[in-house]
């Protein structure tokens, strides 16, 4: 039993029903926070017990149990090991499991609440422990079968085929029948008794003092008008009503609360996959800058063979004629050494003019020549004034979108989409048969017209390009598929609503997923297919608000997100069509008339909408679970479609233009 005026904790005296979510380690950690010894069950530490029987704290059956207010219960001089400063006499104590506070009574851990339902629990259990279960027979049939029930009405204990029979037979149906460990238990639970009136059941609640009474109670300390008092029963039940009331009010607060969790795990989840993103582009600019200094060391390195060829075959020519020339001398020199040693007086005179000749015939060294064959030699490299490695870029910290091209001359730009390139294809939805292939600076590729390349395509209304680079283009009441050169490859019909009683199929918005699965949005009908790349229906999915814009979002799983113009709201459903978030834009953003829609790979929502007090629509955007992020830009005409190029900028179709918004 409950005891005092913390008698809020529990209905009717049953303390056993805790919220109590204790397991093994949990329990372990948070009595050695506390410094309270923890003791292991056994030689393999099993701390695997039921918190209904054992305390947290010393994993022993409880003794003298008593409840904090977070609802856990420990036992009486384990609260008081843990319980610090005390000589002191602290005002409160912190809970071991989850760390709430609370507030002591005067009387200290005595006069917290106690849980006497728990200690008879205990004690059942110790009984049953001490002594065996006599076995209790059945007592509607004579064959002598163990009974495992037993009839509250009928007061008779049932085996297991007349229990089965019991439940069959009509007029026996609404009996209650209970197993026999629930009969014990109901045993167990005797009604308390007054201790101001000896032998009184405490069979009363007086809501004035919010304590159990008996009858005597009523008439003497607790009686009316001054103490208002009612049946335990009725206190029960006007509790658990009570009870439902504040669960639902907290069951709201904690989808609010999931909801903030969802966001946070959603930038901690695209701080992540951003942070991998700029570490590619950061690898693939260094790559770049050491493929350029590749390149131009291969320039440099090639000039160089390209100068040595050229300049080696000129000295190596000189070299050899040089060396002709110096063997030759050497060879005359040699001759006329040994002439006029073996030569006589009169030999060597006889060919004195010979022996002249001879040796004036040796050239001399031209040193003009030596100095040019010098200057080739000379070869070196000076290094550039410039940095070897210039910045490679600059780390972006906060997110900013900047305006950087803006293209085009529409009436009606509907649509846009962008393929693996860069380029950008418009449909202009006053100018029927217009698909405009811009690449990536927004210079027109191709345009088709009447009979030229897309005479299928009558009258193009939303576009969007798969991972194949095939444009899909619906064309009501069809969806057209174009390869990236716009020649006609296929077409498909999503839905009809020409049956009695169905509205006619009007399709207005188009989306395509990672896996080329088509989202086509039917307007007329209040309903989005879905298909496969070749046309086939997976499946249908209600969506009564969808109207001309819808997109595919990957994060955290699949889920379609569509726009509704006349009732400002953004939607988000799963693929089985169940709903993720539907926001009130002018509620949640200020801003009315969504439009336009793209989602970027970390989950980012893009919406386009109108400002509620100024006449100019701008760029705005959420995270998956659809909480509000901020605006992106402002200043805009009527955008009316939205897509991501693959380098990350944001292309709008602005109804007149293209914009084209950079992340800076």
């Amino acid at each position: 039993m409950c005891t005092g005026n913390q008698l809020r904790y529990a209905a009717g005296g049953t303390c056993q029903e805790q919220l109590l979510t204790v397991r093994g380690e949990t329990i372990k950690g948070a009595a050695m926070a506390t410094g309270a010894p923890v003791q292991e069950s056994g030689e393999t530490g099993n701390l695997n017990h039921d918190p209904l029987e054992h305390c947290p704290i010393c994993l022993q059956r409880f003794t003298e149990p008593k409840m904090l207010d977070c609802l856990h219960s420990y036992c009486l001089k384990c609260l008081e090991d843990i319980l610090p400063n005390k000589h002191r006499n602290p005002v409160n104590i912190q809970c071991p499991v989850c760390k709430q506070n609370t507030i002591l009574p005067e009387q200290g851990i005595d006069g917290l609440v106690s849980c006497s339902s728990l200690a008879s629990l205990m004690v059942v259990d110790e009984e049953e422990e001490a002594a065996p279960r006599s076995k209790v027979m059945c007592e509607a049939c004579d064959l002598g079968q163990e009974a495992v029930s037993r009839c509250v009405d009928c007061e008779d204990y049932l085996c297991r085929d007349c229990q089965d029979a019991h439940q069959r037979m009509l007029k026996m149906r609404s009996h209650k029948v209970l197993a026999l460990h629930d009969v014990d238990l109901m045993a167990s639970k005797d009604i308390p008794k007054c201790s101001n009136h000896t032998g009184q059941d405490l069979s009363f609640f007086c809501e004035t003092c919010q304590v159990l009474i008996c009858a005597a109670c009523t008439v003497v300390a607790h009686s009316q008008p001054e103490h208002r008092y009612v049946s335990v029963e009725e206190a029960t039940q006007s509790f658990r009503q009570e009870i439902d009331k504040q669960l639902a009010k907290v069951e709201h607060v904690r989808l609010e609360q999931k909801s903030a969790r969802d966001s946070t795990q959603h930038s901690r989840d695209r701080l992540e996959s951003l942070i991998i993103q700029a570490k590619r582009k950061v690898s693939e600019k260094a790559n770049e800058y050491y493929a350029c200094i590749q390149q131009q060391e291969k320039i440099l390195q090639d000039r160089i063979d390209q100068i040595k060829q050229k300049r080696a075959v000129e000295i190596d020519i000189s070299l050899t004629n040089q060396q002709q020339i110096l063997d030759n001398t050497e060879r005359r020199l040699d001759m006329v050494r040994s002439f006029v040693v073996k030569a006589n007086t009169y030999e060597l005179l006889a060919k004195k003019k010979t022996v002249l000749s001879g040796i004036q015939g040796v050239k001399a060294v031209h040193y003009q020549d030596h100095s040019l064959l010098h200057g080739l030699s000379y070869l070196d490299f000076e290094p550039g004034s410039a940095p070897i490695v210039e910045p490679l870029g600059t780390l972006l910290l906060e997110e900013q979108w900047k305006l950087t091209k803006e293209f085009g001359n529409f009436k009606m730009a509907r649509g846009v989409a962008a393929n693996s390139r860069g380029h950008i294809a418009v449909v202009d939805s006053e100018r029927n048969f217009l698909v405009v292939i811009t690449d990536p600076k927004g210079r027109e590729q191709r345009r088709n017209s009447v009979g030229v390349q897309m005479e299928k395509l009558r009258k193009p209304f939303s576009v969007c390009i798969n991972t194949l680079d095939q444009l899909i283009i619906i064309d009501s009441p069809q969806v057209m598929v174009f390869d990236k050169d716009l020649k006609y490859l296929f077409q498909f019909m999503p839905s009809r609503g020409d049956k009695e009683g169905e509205s006619q199929t009007n399709l207005t918005a188009l989306a395509v997923d990672q896996e080329d699965q088509i989202a086509v949005g039917d307007r007329g009908r209040g309903v989005i297919t879905l298909h496969i790349t070749d046309g086939t229906l997976i499946c249908t999915i209600p969506s009564p608000t969808v109207e001309n814009q819808l997109a595919v979002s990957l994060c955290p799983n699949r889920c379609l997100i569509y726009s509704s113009y006349a009732d400002n709201r953004l939607t988000s459903v799963d693929y089985d069509g169940r709903v993720i978030f539907s926001v009130d834009t002018l509620a949640r953003a200020k801003f009315r008339n969504p439009t336009g829609i793209c989602c970027s790979l970390t989950g980012d929502i893009f919406v386009a909408g109108h400002l509620d007090e100024k006449d100019q629509s701008g760029i705005y955007y959420f995270n998956p679970v659809g909480e509000y992020l901020g605006c992106l830009a402002l200043g805009l005409c009527n955008p009316l479609s939205m897509a991501l190029t693959p380098n990350g900028e944001l292309a709008v179709a602005d109804k007149l233009t293209v914009k084209v918004y950079h992340r800076i």
